[in-house]
C-alpha cells in the first residue's frame, strides 16, 4: 500500500458530505504473512506551536483548537508464529492540510480537497499521538463485522459467495490473538443502544447478535455493557438479577431529548 492508497481507503480521495474521514479502515489480504492492508487517520492541530490531536471539545470550552490537519498511519497488518497480529512495517505521513498550516480551517474546503503538504515535518512525535493498540483492535473488528455481515447478503441474494481464498483468508483472522484495546466512551453507548433495540423487539441474548454485528467477541460486548452501566458512564441502568434487562440511563435520556430538541429546532 502506498500514500494514494491509503488516501483512498480512507475515502479522502472523494466527496464526504463534511463529515471527518475514517479513523480506521482495512481491507482483508491473502498473501503471505498479510492479514489486511489498514489505514488510520489521526486529526491534528497546532496548541502553542506543537502538533497535537484534535478532540472536539463542547461549544462552552476555551481554548479549544482548530483542526488544521490531518496525519495519515498506514501499512500491513501481519500475523506472527504464535497467531498475535502486529504491524509488519509502518509508515506515518503524508500530512494533509488546507494550503497552509498557518490559517484557520476554511470551511469552503472540505477535508477531501486536502492535500499533502511539504512544509509540515512528519516527526517521531506524531507517531506517538497514534495508538497501535486502537488501531489493531479497530481493524480486527471491522473485518469480522464485514464476514458477518457479507455472509447475511449471501442468504438474503444480494451478495456473490465468497471465493476459497476470502474464506481461509477470513478463517486465518477468527484465529488471531488480537492485542486489548480500552474502548472508547462513543464505542460503548452505540453498543449500549444496539442493547436496548435488541432487547426491545424481545431478543433473549442479544450479546451474541452484537458481537457478531460490530467483530467483537460475547465478552468484549458483555463488558462495554457492564461499563455502560456505571454510575460514571450511566449509558444503561443497573441490570436486574437473574433477568435481561435493559432501561436507558441518565446520559441516554439526555442525549436522546437533546436530538429531539435539535430536530423540532431544525
Amino acid at each position: 500500500m502506498d500514500e494514494q492508497e491509503a488516501l483512498a481507503l480512507l475515502g479522502l480521495d472523494q466527496p464526504t458530505g463534511g463529515e471527518p474521514p475514517a479513523e480506521v479502515r482495512a481491507r482483508l489480504s491473502d498473501e503471505g504473512d498479510v492479514v489486511a492492508e489498514v489505514a488510520a487517520s489521526l486529526q491534528l492541530a497546532r496548541r502553542r506551536g506543537r502538533l497535537v490531536r484534535f478532540e472536539q471539545r463542547s461549544p462552552a470550552g476555551r481554548d479549544q483548537p482548530v483542526a488544521q490537519m490531518l496525519c495519515v498511519l498506514f501499512g500491513p497488518l501481519v500475523q506472527t508464529p504464535d497467531l498475535r497480529l502486529g504491524f509488519g512495517s509502518l509508515e506515518v505521513g503524508p500530512i494533509v492540510s488546507p494550503h497552509a498550516i498557518d490559517v484557520p480551517l476554511l470551511e469552503g474546503i472540505p477535508m477531501y480537497e486536502w492535500r499533502p503538504d511539504p512544509v509540515i515535518p512528519v516527526t517521531a512525535g506524531l507517531f506517538r499521538l497514534f495508538s497501535l493498540e486502537r488501531i489493531v483492535a479497530a481493524a480486527v473488528s471491522q473485518l469480522r463485522s464485514s464476514e458477518y455481515w457479507h455472509q447475511v447478503a449471501e442468504k438474503l441474494g444480494k451478495a456473490e459467495p465468497m471465493s476459497d481464498r476470502q474464506q481461509a483468508a477470513y478463517a486465518r483472522l477468527r484465529r488471531s490473538r488480537v492485542p486489548g484495546a480500552r474502548p472508547t466512551e462513543r464505542e460503548i453507548e452505540l453498543i449500549a443502544r444496539r442493547y436496548l433495540q435488541l432487547v426491545g423487539r424481545g431478543m433473549r441474548h442479544p450479546l451474541r447478535q452484537i458481537a457478531d454485528e460490530i467483530g467483537l467477541s460475547r465478552e468484549q460486548v458483555r463488558d462495554r455493557l457492564h461499563r455502560a452501566r456505571s454510575p460514571k458512564l450511566g449509558y444503561l441502568e443497573p441490570a436486574r438479577p437473574g433477568r435481561v434487562s435493559a432501561e436507558p440511563g441518565p446520559r441516554l435520556l439526555v442525549s436522546t431529548q437533546l436530538a429531539k430538541g435539535g430536530e423540532k429546532s431544525g
